[in-house]
């Protein structure tokens, strides 16, 4: 049987690649992608399962788009091309982490992160503007590749209107401003940037969603009492600031202590660890531990780089929870000793899961395995004169002042 799959396999493949090759080449060279390819079925789908269906504003600016097999692979070598247009001419854009290689979310939050905290640590504030992005419907629903060569001329607009930092992802965009002295025409600065970048999103087939933009101050208490009756005008809307700001699961506090964070982290798992214990009698130790791991210790992980610095509490906190998970996979009384147990499921206490995260990114900054915006934040350690042997030592990184503020 499986001789005679092999067999149908290699003869489908002998007929059918060459005309397949055929195909995407002649839409290649002669720039044609026929009517018939483009047909898909689309499935729209909401940002979040609360809301209203009957809004378009509501969904996600690109729905779930399937296409046909042979416009798919048209498509896909396409986008290898373009890919190796703009990496041979050095086009990335560094601060694009959607559709990009060795960038994550969690590389953008660190990135958002590190310069929040540094404006702390200088008795700065800082804005987080967060944007609902939109496409209009003249553009294209599969264009991933470009996507980015947009984002490109984005990020330029926004350096020409005077945004200091700029975060893209998929279907959003962060825009972080410092404000070092005057809050006021730090704020006049932000509006008129932000009304510039609506007119010109909405000159390249996308748009704004006004009402759904999010404003968030990370200040210190003596600086929030000067923003405490700050509003920001986005098009038609009046924005308030918040003081929190949720993106993709992660929630950010105005102190940067990521104690909100940890408190919705918390519940989460706990809910998930209850219902876990109402079934663990239907399953054996392995099914348990593999559904911990996919359940459990996927949420503990993710993103858990920004939790470097926290108050031990709330890492306790945390620590608390995989201990439960360890004493469910187990079956073992509440007061028993999980030190055991986290060995023999080969699972890393929290505070050196958080360690391990750190330095993989710190390996991965020093090895060009990471994001630019990320090796730009680590400094190796220069020697105060030659002949000193720690000059040798090329892995050595140096350690920033701090004037150990809030975000220290």
């Amino acid at each position: 049987m499986n001789k005679q799959t092999n067999g149908l396999r290699q003869m489908r493949s002998l007929f059918v690649l060459p005309v397949l090759t055929d195909i995407v080449n002649t839409s290649l060279t002669s720039g044609v992608f026929s009517m018939d390819l483009k047909q898909a079925i689309v499935s729209p789908i909401l940002k979040k399962n609360n809301l209203d269906c009957n809004e378009l504003n509501n969904y996600r600016p690109r729905p779930v788009s399937n296409i046909g097999f042979s416009g798919k692979v048209i498509e896909r070598a396409a986008i290898l091309q373009v890919n190796e247009y703009i990496q041979a001419n050095n086009l990335d854009e560094p601060f694009l982490s959607a559709y990009t290689n060795k960038h994550s979310t969690e590389t953008a939050f660190l990135k958002v992160k590190n310069d929040t905290t540094q404006a702390l640590d200088h008795n700065r504030a800082a804005f987080l503007v967060a944007f609902d992005l939109s496409l209009l419907p003249s553009m294209p629903l599969t264009m991933t590749s470009f996507f980015t060569a947009w984002n490109m001329a984005l990020v330029s607009r926004v350096q020409y209107t005077g945004g200091s930092n700029l975060t893209l992802l998929a279907a959003s965009l962060e825009l972080l401003l410092e404000v070092p002295g005057d809050a006021v025409c730090a704020i006049f600065r932000l509006s008129s940037s932000v009304e510039e970048l609506r007119l010109w999103l909405a000159n390249n087939m996308l748009k704004l969603n006004d009402s759904k933009a999010e404003v968030f101050i990370a200040a210190s208490p003596q600086n929030m009492n000067r923003l405490s009756n700050t509003t920001i005008q986005i098009g038609s809307a009046t924005i308030t600031p918040s003081s929190t700001i949720k993106k993709l699961g992660v929630t950010f506090d105005t102190a940067m202590t990521m104690s909100v964070y940890v408190t919705s982290l918390c519940k989460s798992i706990n809910f998930l660890l209850w219902n876990l214990a109402r079934i663990r009698r239907f399953l054996d130790r392995d099914a348990c531990s593999n559904a911990m791991r996919a359940l459990v210790l996927s949420k503990l992980d993710y993103a858990n780089a920004l939790l470097l610095g926290s108050k031990n509490k709330d890492v306790a906190r945390l620590q608390r929870l995989q201990n439960r998970a360890a004493r469910i996979v187990f079956q073992v009384p509440r007061r028993h000793s999980t030190s055991l147990l986290l060995n023999t499921l080969h699972w890393l206490p929290l505070d050196k899961r958080i360690k391990l995260k750190t330095l993989l990114y710190i390996f991965k900054a020093l090895n060009d395995l990471s994001p630019v915006y990320l090796k730009d934040c680590i400094a190796t350690h220069v020697p105060s004169r030659e002949g000193l042997q720690s000059s040798r030592d090329v892995t050595r990184l140096s350690i920033p002042k701090s004037s150990r503020r809030i975000g220290d």
